[in-house]
This record gives structure tokens, C-alpha cells and sequence, in this order.
């Protein structure tokens, strides 16, 4: 992976080169004072220009006093009983502001979604008899890979490797794929976490000649359906936006709107704001 995830005081920090930022995911309370002078010190010497740090409810504070600004809320995300938040500290102060095109754009993708809430619910009842959806194995890599290769450009994803989607599979990650007949049109990348309760589907992979078809639709129910199933909580995503389709997707799938990450992702060459949405 070009990504690199380092441990410093039991916390997982994943250093993002590409979207210029460090990532706290897993934050033991004990060491939160002492934590976070040495992710601000390894962010400045990395030059990233943003902190996120996604922790449960006692540790706002001393996040807040350390500079930090609640982003995004997610009731349940731990073990479906305590909140979650995302929080921000920016290293680059001009990526803390929306000029006013993004944010008329980004107010009406959320007023759009917001009317189309629950409206899709039962779209699993409704798959058309060509298509079909199935957890995918160790088996398929090649199918996926190849899928890969067609829906990412190697800068924007090196995950179609062999030998890295071998490591997410044995890393508590799932693929889920949408089939037309016999052929793999889209692929849903999943991260179980298992002492937290939660998933997060992380990617859709769509092949370029179906693009535009909304088929990623489909496979979210089946996700929601499966993990559900094996007892997990809450499922959440990171999405576009400035992604008419998706965000609207969800809401219509009963997703709720948790809060919005200010130009927190690189996607093809632009720094995206990513709309953070759940489900309990």
C-alpha cells in the first residue's frame, strides 16, 4: 500500500500521503493528553495539512483543547451504544474553508438527499432477474483485481495488487460483488471491526461500461443484510460531497447524515469534502 499505518501509544496512526493527512482510529483514553503533541510533531514533520482523529465521546475534550473541531457525529459507532466523532485540527488553515460554489453545491446535494430519506428501503426486493450479489473470496482476487485495473487509475488506487488484496481479506475486510450474468460489474470493499461493533464500506468499484447505472445501489442492502447477521451495530461510509447520486443513494436507503470532513480527500486530482453517513 502506498499508505503507512504507524503505532504510537497503542493508537493506530495512518499516514495518507496522498490526501496529505494523519488518521486517528483507535485512541485508548489513558494516553490521550500525551498522544497528541506526537501526532501533531510527526504531522508537521510529514507537511500534512490535517488531523483526523475518529474517537468516542470522552475524548472530546481533550481533543477540543487541543485544537480540535467536531466534523461529523455518529450515534452507536462503538458497540452501538456510545458516540463517535470525527475531529479535525489543521495543520493548513486555507483547507479549513469551502469557497461559495462548494458550498451552494454541497447545500443542495444535502437538501435533495434529506427529501429522499428512507424512500428506497426495500430496493433489495426489487433486483432485476440479470443481476446478482454475492460475498466474494480469496478465489476471485483475479476477478477483482481486473475489475480494479478498469474502474482506478494506478495513482488513485493500488489495491487491484494480488498480494494487497490478499492482506485486506486477512485483515477483516470483506468484498462483496454485483454480478450481470457471469460478469463482476461492481465490488464493495467492507472493514469489519470487531471490537468496535461498526463496519465502514469503504469503496465501490464500478466497471466504466455500467457506470452511470447506480448498481452500487443494490449492494448496500445485501452489506447491511450480511454483517447485520453476524452482529454488528453500525454501518458506516465516507461518500462525495459533491455526489448527487450517492449521497441521495443512501439517504433513500435510510442512511442519516452525520456531519461533512472539509477537503479531507484527494480524488482523481481534487481535495473533496466527504460526507460521513450511518446507519444503526
Amino acid at each position: 500500500m502506498l499508505d503507512k499505518t504507524v503505532k504510537i501509544d497503542g493508537t493506530l496512526i495512518h499516514q495518507e500521503k496522498r490526501n496529505s493527512r494523519l488518521v486517528l482510529t483507535q485512541t485508548p483514553e489513558s494516553n490521550w493528553e500525551s498522544l497528541l503533541p506526537k501526532v501533531k510533531k510527526m504531522a508537521y514533520e510529514n507537511k500534512f495539512g490535517k488531523i483526523v482523529g475518529r474517537v468516542p465521546e470522552g475524548a472530546i475534550k481533550t481533543f477540543q483543547l487541543n485544537g480540535y473541531r467536531i466534523e461529523a457525529k455518529i450515534p452507536g459507532l462503538y458497540n452501538g451504544h456510545t458516540t463517535g466523532y470525527f475531529l479535525a485540527d489543521y495543520l493548513n488553515k486555507d483547507r479549513m474553508f469551502l469557497d461559495k460554489s462548494q458550498l451552494k453545491k454541497s447545500e443542495s446535494i444535502r437538501a435533495m438527499a434529506k427529501a429522499a430519506q428512507g424512500s428506497g428501503e426495500n430496493i433489495s426486493e426489487r433486483l432485476p432477474s440479470n443481476l446478482s450479489i454475492q460475498e466474494l473470496n480469496t478465489g476471485d482476487i483475479v476477478q477483482i483485481g481486473k475489475l480494479h485495473r478498469k474502474a482506478f487509475s494506478p495513482s488513485s488506487s493500488p489495491v487491484y495488487e494480488p498480494e494487497n488484496l490478499l492482506q485486506l481479506f486477512n485483515q477483516n475486510h470483506l468484498f462483496y460483488g454485483l454480478f450481470r450474468q457471469d460478469e463482476l460489474v461492481v465490488t464493495a470493499l467492507v472493514k469489519l471491526d470487531e471490537d468496535e461493533s461498526n463496519v465502514e464500506i469503504l469503496d465501490f468499484a464500478t466497471h466504466p461500461s455500467y457506470c452511470g447505472e447506480n448498481l452500487s445501489y443494490y449492494l448496500v442492502p445485501e452489506i447491511k443484510r450480511s454483517t447485520s447477521i453476524l452482529g454488528y451495530k453500525t454501518i458506516y461510509t465516507l461518500v462525495r460531497a459533491s455526489s448527487y447520486g450517492f449521497n441521495i443513494t443512501l439517504s433513500k436507503l435510510g442512511f442519516i447524515l452525520a456531519g461533512t470532513l472539509l477537503n479531507n480527500t484527494v480524488v482523481g486530482n481534487t481535495l473533496e469534502n466527504m460526507n460521513v453517513w450511518y446507519l444503526n
